[in-house]
């Protein structure tokens, strides 16, 4: 079990697996443009069968409205479509409001792997809060056009800097 605490999702509390959404970006993902995964997975998220597109459709009507306004639902195509088009924005938004948070626990279980992979006994005197507050310093102009290396280059500097003793108490 690590020892850097993950930040908590800004969830939009309409469907059922925002979380797993997020988590689906934050921690399956090594390699690629962060924008390409989270399109990826909002695609990924969608509905496939009519039950389920129906389901929760009351729940994202803002989002499709905003996928019919942005044309990004083809209004000719019919309701499911039109529909799945929102769950697309809705994800693409959940998603997008998130990428700090994604950032920052990307970075902290790519630390945290490597704490579980020492003793307990090195891990006692290591200063938690300098080493997050680090992660926040790096994280901050990361956007969507980074890539998941970036986030992995970030959390290698931390850690090669953990062995060198920079964030001992």
């Amino acid at each position: 079990m690590g020892i850097i605490v993950e930040k908590s999702y800004s969830l939009k509390h309409c469907l059922e697996d925002e979380v797993d959404a997020l988590n689906e970006v934050s921690y399956d993902y090594d390699s690629s443009y962060i924008c390409d995964a989270i399109m990826e997975v909002a695609d990924s998220y969608i509905p496939i069968y009519t039950g389920e597109v129906w389901a929760n459709v009351e729940n994202i009507a803002e989002y499709v409205e905003d996928a019919i306004s942005e044309g990004v639902a083809d209004i000719n195509s019919g309701l499911i479509s039109i529909f799945q088009s929102g769950y697309y924005v809705f994800y693409q938004s959940l998603l997008y409001d998130n990428l700090e948070e994604i950032s920052y626990n990307h970075v902290a279980n790519k630390i945290n792997e490597f704490f579980d992979s020492i003793s307990e006994e090195d891990t006692e005197e290591v200063n938690v809060y300098g080493i997050q507050e680090e992660i926040e310093s790096q994280i901050e102009y990361i956007d969507n056009n980074n890539t998941f290396e970036d986030l992995n280059g970030i959390a290698e500097d931390i850690i090669e800097r953990i062995k060198e003793g920079e964030f001992n108490l």
